[in-house]
């Protein structure tokens, strides 16, 4: 385990590539530290803090700009590779009916916008989670898988409570 005071000591040349190594190993040591609890964070924001640490991030903004895609690029590994879910809460009972009255009406894989929200707001407080639904449309393919995974999520929710 590398301290701040090994890097602090080091009395060689900081250019070489042991000391960036142990820079780096420092720094990895630091986030699985600050981030206790990984199981939390999806695969895009742990990918994020591992490219931020090692510099990697900054290097690509330098190159390509401030918009370089790395947020674009964390929000879809976020979504490809999900870690299980875990459910903060159950249903209300008013969330409870409102979810029923979805579910009678429903369609398979159509969404209107108003049921969209619903699905998007009973997801947050259940799993919470929050998507940022201002860029989302109900038509277009990325939002449709993301609200045919939130409605399979509540879904079973909804019938561990039958």
């Amino acid at each position: 385990m590398i301290t701040q005071q090994d890097l602090d000591n080091y009395t060689g040349d900081k250019r070489d590539k042991k000391y960036r190594e142990m820079k780096e190993e420092f720094a990895l040591q630091n986030i699985v530290e600050e981030n206790t609890e990984l199981e939390d964070k999806q695969v895009g924001d742990i990918v994020a803090d591992v490219l931020e640490a090692t510099g990697v991030a900054k290097v690509a903004k330098a190159l390509l700009g401030e918009d370089c895609g790395c947020e674009d690029r964390q929000r879809k590994l976020n979504e490809t590779f999900r870690q299980g879910t875990k459910q903060v809460r159950c249903f209300t009972p008013e969330e409870y009916d409102m979810y029923e009255d979805f579910m009678v009406t429903r369609k398979h894989n159509v969404w209107q916008p108003n049921e969209a929200k619903l699905l998007f707001n009973l997801y947050e407080k259940i799993f919470n989670t929050k998507y940022k639904i201002k860029r989302m449309c109900t038509t277009c393919r990325g939002t449709g898988n993301i609200l045919r995974q939130i409605t399979l999520d509540l879904d079973r929710v909804y019938h561990s409570l039958n």
